[in-house]
């Protein structure tokens, strides 16, 4: 258990995006969850169960990491 619980902050670390929102997919649309993105939520993600985002820019309009979907 403690290897995935350092599996998810070093996901979480590396994948940073906007400190207080990320984003869930609706039925057809995605839509703000005014949180922070937390290990529950990125395992309920990587287990399936919810299809979730981050928003690239932090608060302060920072970026630390890119991503590209071809």
């Amino acid at each position: 258990m403690r290897v995935l619980n350092d599996f998810l902050e070093t996901y979480l670390a590396y994948f940073k995006g906007r400190e207080d929102y990320f984003a869930c997919q609706g039925r057809d649309y995605y839509y703000p969850v005014k949180r922070s993105l937390n290990e529950n939520y990125l395992q309920k993600h990587l287990n399936h169960f919810t299809t979730l985002g981050v928003y690239v820019l932090t608060s302060d309009s920072k970026c630390n990491f890119i991503c590209v979907d071809i």
